[in-house]
């Protein structure tokens, strides 16, 4: 059973239980220890058949209780930081509108050092104006591409017809071969190949059994590297207004950090592991649903921690636990945490299954 605790605990945070047992008994973390004793602690876990996991898994609280107090206080600086940014780049592009606007600009006015006698100086002739607004295109262009507001990614529909219709055969040689597949017929690989590839002996997947797994981290990783950029002219810069405009409308912070949410899913993880682990008809972890004593589980483990308030002692507010629980693991959007604990999973289930 230790061996399996060790290796359930590597795949859910990269720590096997001595590693975990090492760091979370560092001197940082000596007052958060004091704060939350490891004896109740096992007290707590006695109520769901968890005791076995008591100490990695208190081990890994202490240690992401760091981790969620550090970013309870630099994430809305730095989502504030982040919307400051859209601010200027909105307001740097909108200019480059103005000037890529054709008779758009009939004078320009500029204000002057207070040691001038003149406050502002105007241009209104028109040589002048249309040699300063070449110039200061040309500089505000140049910003744009610097930051990268001019790259956009490719869709899926455009992916899966660049990858099916062999665009980029160098790029899907390299990929295959990253992910273990040997073989001369790339000029010929389409999606529809995957299966019958898994199938072959020459396919070693660092995915095991997955088919739509592998298809989907292709066509993931081929929009990432297959970026477009686009020149200047007034519909771009339309385009790259339209999407500072999306990203600033997106919703503020939610209540729950990106942290809590990683630690409640890892909580749901950790107590299906078993089941997951053991059951051969199981596709992934994430297959298994929430059930009652799952809720009550999440629920308990935060709020030991400090990390919720309660909402047991009553029938009403144990209907709004489940509520509170079902939101934080559907709103967590780290989907590569997620997709990264998937994978760990099904190669520790493949691993147990084929020992070497």
């Amino acid at each position: 059973m230790r061996e399996l605790i060790d290796l359930t605990f590597l795949a859910l945070t990269s720590f096997d239980v001595d590693q975990l047992t090492e760091y979370a008994s560092r001197s940082k973390f000596i007052n958060t220890r004091n704060k939350f004793i490891f004896d109740d602690f096992k007290i707590c876990l006695s109520k769901y058949n968890m005791v076995e996991y008591a100490t990695p898994l208190y081990n890994y609280m202490i240690i992401a209780l760091k981790r969620h107090f550090n970013y309870t206080i630099t994430e809305p600086r730095s989502i504030s930081q982040r919307r400051q940014e859209l601010v200027n780049q909105e307001e740097l592009v909108n200019l480059l509108k103005i000037l890529c606007t054709e008779n758009s600009i009939k004078s320009i006015s500029i204000k002057c050092r207070k040691s001038f006698p003149q406050k502002s100086l105007v241009i209104s002739n028109g040589v002048l104006i249309n040699s300063i607004a070449r110039s200061a295109v040309d500089s505000i262009w140049e910003e744009v591409e610097r930051l990268g507001l001019n790259m956009f990614s490719i869709t899926k529909n455009e992916a899966i017809e660049q990858i099916n219709n062999q665009k980029d055969v160098e790029w899907i040689k390299r990929w295959m071969e990253e992910m273990g597949f040997s073989d001369h017929e790339y000029t010929s690989f389409t999606l529809d190949k995957v299966d019958s590839i898994l199938k072959s002996a020459n396919w070693r997947p660092v995915i095991p059994n997955s088919s739509e797994k592998i298809k989907d981290v292709l066509i993931e990783e081929y929009i990432y590297d297959h970026k477009y950029s686009l020149p200047l002219d007034l519909a771009t810069v339309e385009k790259i207004l339209n999407a500072i405009k999306a990203e600033k409308s997106k919703r503020g912070r939610k209540e729950d950090t990106l942290v809590l949410k990683s630690i409640a899913y890892s909580l749901a993880v950790l107590i299906h592991s078993e089941a997951y682990l053991k059951n051969e008809s199981i596709e992934s972890i994430n297959d298994i649903p929430i059930s009652g004593n799952d809720h009550y589980f999440i629920h308990d483990v935060l709020v030991f921690f400090g990390l919720m308030e309660t909402y047991k002692d009553s029938p009403k507010n144990e209907k709004i636990l489940k509520k509170r629980i079902n939101k934080i693991l559907h709103d967590n959007n780290d989907q590569s945490y997620i997709d990264d604990i998937d994978e760990k999973f099904r190669i520790l289930k493949y691993d147990l299954a084929n020992p070497a």
